[in-house]
């Protein structure tokens, strides 16, 4: 099935193709005829990752790729799974459009839980992904607060393994990176995003309004690794620059962003992570 330009696949449940047609809704509503330009969008069986061979993401009602236009090797590694790339045209990265996609893409009425993380993100379970979210279930939880952490290492991982294998250190961080990205979708009415979607006001079914940052990190824990200073320094500099010259004209008015030096911003940053950088998965 194509739906302006965009292919919702045959073997979804029931729960999983009426979230990608909201999802496709939305596009629609916010780009008109442009949708059909195409966008980074692509909706996944759990068929297609047992057939490739993946250990994660198999039971999952449906995963989402969505690429505003990276400049990194999102696109390549992509490719490598069969993944249909697609043109989306925007003005550059618009946190506002980003925001208002994440503030939808999570309702799917009957799934237990709904993860929404960026390319470079990664939410781990230290005590298992399955008994975690059991006991998450049987506390009620409607939205979690993960222990954040700034992951580090200066030498660019081969990605020949899973990521976690191969960079294990990193900096607890939880102003920043304890990002409100797990929900409980049968629990939750409604979620509003900040600007970079780093914090969030939320909804219950029952009426509720809470903050993420008003939470505690919640045992067992769920971690949120960012997987971001990889390599040396020059090359996150290099990173940093290449993306403030794609923030979209709304995101420099409103100052959305880093706009330090990228050399400076880097340094900082990397000094920052080093001074209470630990082993974070052992």
């Amino acid at each position: 099935m194509k739906d302006k330009g965009f292919e919702i696949p045959e073997g979804l449940s029931e729960h999983g193709r009426r979230a990608a047609e909201t999802i496709v809704k939305l596009l629609t509503e916010r780009l008109g005829d442009d949708v059909s330009s195409g966008g980074n969008l692509v909706f996944r069986t759990p068929q297609h990752h047992r057939d490739q061979g993946e250990l994660y993401g198999r039971d999952a009602e449906l995963i989402i790729i969505h690429d505003g236009g990276s400049t990194d090797r999102t696109r390549e590694i992509a490719q490598q799974y069969e993944v249909e790339i697609r043109e989306w045209r925007t003005d550059g990265l618009n946190d506002k459009l980003a925001k208002e996609l994440k503030e939808q893409a999570w309702r799917t009425d009957g799934t237990d839980w709904a993860i929404m993380v960026d390319a470079d993100e990664l939410i781990y379970f230290p005590m298992g992904a399955w008994n975690t979210l059991a006991s998450y279930d049987s506390a009620g939880i409607a939205m979690v607060r993960p222990q954040g952490f700034e992951m580090v290492s200066d030498v660019f991982p081969t990605t020949e393994g899973q990521i976690y294998d191969e960079v294990v250190t990193g900096c607890p961080e939880n102003d920043w990176y304890a990002k409100p990205v797990l929900f409980s979708a049968n629990r939750i009415s409604s979620v509003e995003f900040s600007a970079g979607a780093h914090e969030a006001w939320a909804t219950t079914k029952q009426g509720y309004r809470f903050h993420s940052k008003s939470l505690p990190i919640l045992t067992p824990p769920t971690y949120f690794l960012h997987f971001h200073h990889l390599g040396p320094v020059e090359r996150i500099a290099e990173r940093y620059a290449r993306q403030r010259a794609r923030l979209s004209a709304l995101n420099v008015a409103m100052k959305w962003g880093n706009f330090d030096p990228p050399m400076k911003h880097a340094m900082d940053k990397r000094q920052m992570i080093m001074a209470g950088v630990t082993t974070v998965i052992a």
